[in-house]
């Protein structure tokens, strides 16, 4: 059941941030356009921009995470036996979990910090910029720990069996 409403959330995640890479591309363009067809550029789009690009950059480390396609040092991992390599992937997902949580809460200290900090031009509160990172990170971590308790379930079970 957790899986299913995981692997939907980071499928719906991954199209998402699609969309955003495919908004910003076309806002970016229609600000060339406007700058050097029209001569009269779209200063907002620096800003919205910025915005679509903090999001589109946190939000893809969750369908990442998801997938377990971070960081790894296949190589090494792969030379192990298997019970030391489901030890060494609850490790990481444990220890990973536990910084990703650890950013969240410096994230969350950022925003706070930055009440009254806002954009140029469009008065975007920076918070709302932030808060990518506040999210992702802790979508991220929560995916990890529960990787992390999947294994070790099925670590235990398995030792169990034997």
């Amino acid at each position: 059941m957790i899986h299913k409403a995981m692997k939907w959330l980071s499928e719906a995640i991954g199209i998402l941030c699609g969309m955003m890479v495919g908004i910003l591309l076309v806002i970016n363009l229609a600000a060339v356009v406007m700058r050097y067809v029209f001569s009269n550029p779209l200063f907002w789009c620096e800003e919205v921009s910025l915005l679509l690009f903090a999001w589109f950059v946190a939000l893809a480390l969750i369908p990442l995470t998801y997938q377990r396609r971070g960081i790894a040092l296949d190589f090494f991992v792969d030379l192990l036996l298997p019970t030391p390599k489901k030890i060494l992937r609850i490790v990481v997902d444990v220890l990973g979990s536990v910084l990703l949580v650890i950013v969240a809460y410096f994230g969350v200290q950022l925003m706070q910090r930055s009440l009254y900090r806002f954009t140029p031009i469009l008065r975007i509160p920076y918070r709302y910029i932030y808060l990518s990172m506040v999210v992702a990170m802790a979508v991220s971590a929560v995916i990890h720990m529960l990787y992390a308790i999947e294994d070790t379930l099925s670590l235990v079970g398995r030792k169990q069996e034997v």
